[in-house]
């Protein structure tokens, strides 16, 4: 029985060729990937479906309170399924990660796919998921400091200019095929750098009130 080296069972495999070194993928991992990505999918919906939120924007705190005490089993179960599906995710997100390095140096050879990794990159993920994502955050982070947590009003107002930037850029990177390359496409990533790093440099002067005795 012929021992097996480190490359052999690696997911990514160097092959020397003519010219330059190049990288294939073993179906083993690609199918791991996907099924990968099918388990997160389902521990997502499972979450979604594990309580039976009534909660609205316009609840009141009596009624908030009161459903997170009396479904407090359920509420820890989604928190749980939502963490673990976003764990095994990133297995998925590897994958593809993988694939498109590969479509780059030659593993690939349809240019299809290629184009499929491409578009998914450059419109759905960012700015289309990443825009959405960034909007929370500076919508969020916006209102907090609007309401007086920390730093200074004009932080706030810039933060919820560059969320509502973010949305349209999202939108954008959703629904037309070269939105990852517009200029609009590069807010939601400027948004949350630029606020970020204001906001970590607040932090960084912030000093705790001192407590009256």
């Amino acid at each position: 029985m012929t021992a097996l080296s480190p490359s052999d069972t690696a997911p990514l495999r160097p092959q020397d060729g003519l010219g330059e070194r190049t990288y294939s993928l073993d179906q083993r991992w690609i199918r791991i990937g996907g099924g990968a990505g099918v388990l997160a999918c389902l521990l997502f919906l499972a979450a979604a479906f594990v309580t039976s939120n009534t909660l609205s924007s316009n609840s009141s705190t009596a009624v908030i309170v009161h459903f997170l005490t009396s479904h407090r089993s359920a509420v820890l179960i989604q928190t749980v399924l939502t963490v673990a599906g976003s764990a095994i995710s990133l297995w998925f997100a590897a994958t593809l990660t993988a694939l498109e390095f590969l479509s780059k140096q030659g593993g690939l050879t349809d240019p299809s796919v290629s184009r499929a990794f491409f578009d998914l990159q450059n419109g759905i993920i960012m700015p289309g998921m990443f825009g959405f994502a960034a909007a929370i955050f500076l919508l969020a982070l916006g209102s907090a400091v609007l309401r007086g947590t920390f730093a200074t009003r004009w932080v706030g107002w810039v933060s919820l200019v560059f969320a509502l930037l973010s949305i349209v850029s999202s939108i954008e990177g959703l629904t037309i095929s070269n939105g990852g390359t517009s200029a609009l496409g590069y807010f939601p990533a400027v948004g949350f750098v630029l606020v970020g790093l204001i906001s970590s440099v607040f932090m960084l002067r912030y000093r705790a009130p001192e407590l009256q005795s």
